[in-house]
């Protein structure tokens, strides 16, 4: 939940910030893939100027003669350091000579209002033909980058080009786009990089793929994995589409972590970059990562074909020495507060569980013990048992610090001594070792058998206890853990428990439900390799229903084990403190939708299917960041509420309904700082946004496949919030209703009623009944 709304609240200063390096930087905006091989290069149009004069031509491409006074002032705008000199320059050529094509473009790219730079480039492409005359274009069609007196007017078309994009008006960018690589088929300005994209974004597949195939050598990265995604759109995840995306991951492999989320995207300009290094990466993503995103399947495809892509865990389960002492230091103080109990425990290091592994034991005496793996490394063993310690000693199970800890090994004690001392903790040697030896050769047996295959045929050697009753049972978890191809899961935790002691004796963890062969394997592993007490065979086992003792029976009988149906006297128990715990590690105060009375499957189902709608609909392909509507129902209260689409950027889709007009203004603050935590605890509106279903409560999930709710894509679960003051809460019903609403109109609001002056009124259905919603563009700016 967190991780969304941070995205939530970064997106439109990102917009805002890049809008402000371009007018800084006074640089013109380059397509997509554009690719240089070094980055500190004097501006294009000054050594094309340079050539220019060594040939004998002079200014806009006129032929030889004296240089203009415009000409040298546009020179010298060309050269200027900043982006005002610039464009006060360029306005002085302007006034000049008002035909100066080239100082109006420079004009139009460092302007930063929308609009008076869409005005002016569209009045320079008039110009620009009418000076060049129509007999220019009947004889040179398919030259024109070949001919000086041209350059002017295909710099301008594309000013104007990427005017229309940023003004959302896509299709009429494309047609400017077809039109000059009818001019200029060799294509010397790389349009046909952005022509590919804003095909993709206009859902052409067909056309883009011929565009792509009239530059069958093209190796740039922007076509590299346009041809992989366009591919896998059409025909799924097949051996050719894989051998595009290997292509496409040669070309630069630094593209699929930005991709997949492994690592971020930046925002911001890049004077040039080199082919297949990661700054060029950095440039396909910022056009092409909510093409991925909205192309159902599309992340979880690269993240399977290339799982060494998947974002890293944000806290790993094994500490490397790297990051081991930063960890003790961040647990120390945590410690410190915790309360001295009259309690000993034992701690038991063993390096030799396996050649890569080691483990600490640790050993109350009215606990299981736990164990903590680490990676071998004698110069970090001490460290390695401190933070085990400190680790369970602040785990929710825990909570307190034992007054003694014991050792095995004077040396381990000799090296921990000083540092339990520090955090209130006093350290002994174990009097009985032998003991303790033993106890840590079984419980390295235990890990080692977590990862072996036990053969049942020596369960026979075992002795059989028929006094001994164990109970058998597994759950589904409610947390999301990666699977085998990377994917979220929900593991299932198979327990068995002693009833005559009331100890677990195995705890395994499965990733999906287990079959018959896996219950049959976990059953042999705890009879051979118990956590708890010596190996035996028990009399009886105890399962929960007749389903499950199908499963297993015969096998027990054979071992001269019996299997009996009834309630649980010690696994129910057991389970419900499992679920406790996992609730209170739980922070986020978002519960599943399903869990409230109020929303009824029928409800659910039709949010999921307008927000399928909307993500198939993929506005953000056409509407601006800060496109505003307002939008106003009186049968769901009085006051409007202001839609945002999410997702032009790639950082996150979806959609934003503010309360008010102060959080939309906290949103799109300028500045080069990010928006602060007292500005983001002003947000205040409904936010839905999309990712993958380890996002989503595990039981609206799993009401999602019960009732057959629809779902875009394995990337489009539909996450739905309520940011009260910048702190997430749940979703009320009439709230849900609006969401509903705004899936379903905004899309073709901005589609068909973009310049509509006034409200317009809009019916829309929502459940089980029909709304009435007026809606209109609202000027922020």
């Amino acid at each position: 939940m967190s991780r969304r709304r941070k995205n939530g609240s970064k997106r439109a200063a990102k917009v805002t910030k890049r809008r402000k390096n371009k007018q800084e930087s006074g640089s013109p905006t380059q397509p997509s893939g554009f690719t240089v091989v070094q980055e500190q290069l004097p501006d294009r149009r000054l050594m094309e100027r340079e050539m220019a004069k060594a040939l004998g031509m002079f200014g806009d491409g006129c032929p030889a003669g004296e240089e203009s006074p415009a000409d040298a002032i546009y020179e010298r705008a060309l050269q200027a350091s900043s982006a005002s000199q610039r464009l006060k320059l360029a306005t002085q050529a302007m006034q000049a000579d008002e035909n100066h094509i080239d100082a109006r473009v420079l004009t139009i790219e460092i302007t930063p209002h929308r609009q008076l730079a869409l005005g002016l480039a569209g009045e320079t492409v008039e110009l620009a033909e009418q000076l060049l005359g129509a007999a220019m274009f009947r004889r040179n069609a398919g030259h024109f980058w070949g001919i000086w007196e041209t350059r002017p007017y295909m710099r301008a078309r594309l000013a104007l080009v990427n005017c229309l994009i940023e003004d959302a008006r896509i299709e009429a960018a494309v047609e400017h786009m077809q039109d000059m690589l009818r001019l200029n088929p060799e294509d010397n300005q790389g349009v046909r990089w952005l022509l590919v994209e804003n095909y993709l974004r206009l859902n052409r597949w067909d056309e883009a793929e011929k565009l792509m195939n009239r530059f069958p050598d093209e190796a740039s990265v922007t076509f590299a994995f346009s041809r992989a995604l366009a591919a896998f759109r059409r025909g799924g995840d097949t051996p050719g589409t894989r051998r595009l995306l290997a292509a496409a991951v040669d070309a630069n492999q630094h593209v699929v972590p930005l991709l997949t989320g492994a690592r971020e995207t930046r925002y911001e300009q890049f004077g040039g970059v080199a082919w297949g290094g990661e700054d060029e990466a950095q440039v396909y993503s910022q056009g092409f990562l909510s093409l991925w995103k909205s192309t159902p399947g599309a992340v979880t495809w690269l993240r399977k074909t290339y799982p060494d892509c998947r974002p890293e865990p944000e806290e790993p389960a094994i500490a490397y020495p790297d990051d081991l002492e930063q960890e003790i230091r961040r647990l120390r103080p945590q410690v410190k507060e915790l309360p001295i109990v009259e309690e000993c425990w034992l701690c038991v290091v063993d390096q030799e569980v396996s050649k890569d592994i080691g483990a600490v034991f640790i050993v109350s005496r009215a606990e299981t013990p736990a164990i903590a793996e680490f990676p071998r490394d004698e110069n970090a063993v001490t460290s390695h048992a401190l933070r085990a310690l400190m680790s369970e000693m602040v785990a929710d199970g825990s909570r307190r610090r034992p007054c003694q800890i014991h050792f095995a090994d004077p040396d381990l004690l000799k090296a921990m001594k000083r540092r339990l001392t520090a955090i209130g903790i006093t350290a002994h040697m174990c009097e009985d070792v032998e003991h303790v030896n033993r106890m840590a050769l079984r419980m390295r047996q235990h890990c080692q058998a977590q990862h072996a295959e036990c053969d049942p045929a020596d369960l026979l050697d075992l002795p059989i206890q028929h006094d001994l009753l164990w109970e058998i049972a597994w759950q589904k978890l409610k947390i999301w853990v990666p699977g085998e191809d990377g994917e979220p899961v929900q593991p299932v935790c198979l327990i068995v428990a002693d009833v005559n002691d009331q100890f677990i004796v195995g705890n395994h963890m499965l990733l999906d439900e287990p079959d018959s062969q896996q219950v049959r394997q976990q059953l042999t592993k705890t009879m051979l390799l118990p956590a708890a007490g010596d190996p035996v065979r028990p009399g009886r086992v105890r399962v929960g229903t007749q389903d499950d003792r199908v499963m297993i029976a015969d096998f027990l009988a054979e071992h001269g084990i019996e299997c009996v149906v009834g309630k649980f006297e010690t696994l129910d128990e057991f389970f419900a403190d499992l679920k406790s715990n996992f609730s209170q590690q739980d922070k986020s105060p978002i519960t599943a939708m399903v869990a409230n009375p109020a929303f009824t499957p029928a409800v659910l189902g039709d949010y999921f299917a307008a927000a399928a709608e909307f993500y198939r609909a993929a506005p953000w392909s056409r509407v601006r960041p800060e496109d505003i509507v307002e939008m106003r129902c009186s049968e769901l209260g009085d006051h409007p509420w202001y839609g945002i689409v999410m997702g032009q950027m790639g950082l996150e889709l979806g959609v934003m309904l503010h309360v008010d007009k102060l959080s939309l203004k906290l949103l799109f603050a300028t500045g080069d700082r990010e928006t602060s935590e007292e500005e983001a605890s002003h947000l205040h509106g409904i936010g839905m946004s999309y990712n993958d279903r380890s996002f989503q409560a595990p039981d609206d999930v799993a009401a999602a496949d019960q009732f057959g709710w629809v779902v875009a894509g394995a990337e489009a679960w539909p996450l739905a919030y309520f940011v009260d003051r910048g702190q997430p809460r749940e979703i009320s019903n009439r709230e849900l209703e609006m969401l509903t609403a705004a899936l379903r109109l905004i899309p073709s609001f901005w589609q068909h009623h973009r310049s509509a002056r006034g409200a317009v009124p809009l019916t829309v259905p929502v459940a089980d009944r029909e709304i009435h919603v007026t809606m209109k563009r609202f000027e922020l700016f």
